[in-house]
């Protein structure tokens, strides 16, 4: 009401649901209902697939191994932002088209903020150059001048493993000498993120699950600043995260308390120890049929 009195926007709006109409992946028509919270589980069947199309049919870059040179894909997205829009989007050899609406757009209007933490975000961290927050900032398409702004609320908002983390400027590292001994130079610096203060813990020293729970705690950051302004979706591709079930459980606990919605994907094998901890969340499995893979609603008490 106060939106159509003043003509402000709003920061409601939420996905209702995303229904593959075509593609050589799912069965024609396959639909994920999306609730505020949605685990989505299963062998490697298409569940980045479907994050890729989701975050792309809101008006983010398609990912370069979409083009192929295969039958277009057809995708619906429908979004209440407050009011029901339907966004349809095809894929074909990397091109995106969309129609919002019944009509076609050149480009998307930001009627819904995206933060999208891709599968293989973790294991190619080592591979950006630069220092800590150039590295870092390159994971989620942010300037390092960003990511370093949401550390503040890191701190105040982030996980408790996570709030003690900031960065430094430091002697820039060059190595060891003859003897083995670390050198630094005496003019040049380097930004650095620690955990656990000055003298805690390097981004390099940390595990393969430490630096997924680094970029996690910048993603829902991000998340949490963009959803200050409008509604704001959180899609964290988890398959091949190195988590165990302890920290998979905090994950979920975490998330559900935050103001934003989420898509959360997990590996097939994986089950929760701690059921309150996926209270409100929505759980699917994908999984392969006689024509393409198909989506099916999981129940939490389901045991495999």
């Amino acid at each position: 009401m106060r939106r159509e009195r003043d003509g402000l926007p709003t920061t409601v709006g939420w996905l209702g649901e995303i229904v593959v109409q075509k593609s050589f992946l799912f069965e024609k028509d396959t639909k994920l209902e999306l609730g505020r919270f949605t685990l989505l589980q299963g062998a490697s069947y298409g569940k980045t697939a479907i994050c890729d199309w989701i975050s792309a049919v809101l008006g983010e870059e398609l990912p370069h191994r979409w083009a192929i040179p295969a039958s277009p894909i057809l995708t619906s997205v429908v979004a209440f932002l407050p009011e029901a829009r339907r966004l349809n989007g095809t894929f074909d050899h990397g091109v995106t088209k969309l129609v919002i609406d019944g009509v076609p757009v050149v480009e998307v209007p930001k009627m819904m903020s995206v933060v999208y933490l891709r599968e293989t975000a973790g294991a190619l961290l080592h591979r950006h150059g630069g220092e800590d927050d150039e590295k870092i900032a390159a994971s989620l398409g942010l300037s390092p001048a960003v990511l370093r702004s949401l550390v503040p609320d890191i701190q105040r908002n982030g996980t408790t493993w996570g709030r003690d983390a900031a960065f430094y400027d430091e002697p820039k590292y060059l190595g060891v000498d003859e003897e083995g001994e670390e050198m630094y130079s005496d003019s040049e610096t380097e930004v650095t993120l620690r955990l656990g203060g000055p003298s805690g813990v390097v981004l390099g020293a940390l595990s393969g699950s430490e630096k997924v729970r680094v970029l996690l705690e910048f993603a829902c950051a991000l998340a949490r600043e963009r959803a200050r302004r409008g509604p704001t979706v959180l899609i964290l591709d988890g398959s091949e995260w190195p988590f165990d079930h302890r920290n998979m459980d905090a994950c979920g606990a975490f998330l559900s308390n935050q103001p934003y919605q989420v898509l959360l994907t997990v590996g097939d094998n994986w089950e929760p120890k701690t059921l309150g901890a996926w209270h409100g969340w929505s759980r699917y499995r994908v999984f392969k049929g006689s024509g393409g893979s198909r989506v099916e609603r999981l129940p939490w008490s389901e045991v495999r």
